[in-house]
């Protein structure tokens, strides 16, 4: 099946997302060709986002998350 034809659902992450959002981060580190490109943030840090400091969105296909965005408030 060829991506553009899945439906990408948008909805806020929870805490129940927060291990899968972490191996995303650090698979990307991975793939990066120059690490200074990308910074990785802690467990900590996007799980208060998560939690009220901010927010984290996820994009789901499939049910799976394919991709995150997370907002930290001053």
């Amino acid at each position: 099946m060829d991506i553009k034809s899945r439906e990408v659902k948008i909805e806020y992450a929870s805490m129940d997302d927060l291990k899968t959002i972490m191996h995303i981060m650090h698979y990307a580190l991975e793939l990066v060709e120059d690490k200074s490109w990308y910074a990785v943030d802690s467990e900590e840090f996007v799980g208060k986002c998560i939690e009220g400091q901010g927010f984290t969105l996820k994009a789901l296909v499939d049910g799976t998350i394919a991709g995150f965005l997370t907002v930290r408030y001053p």
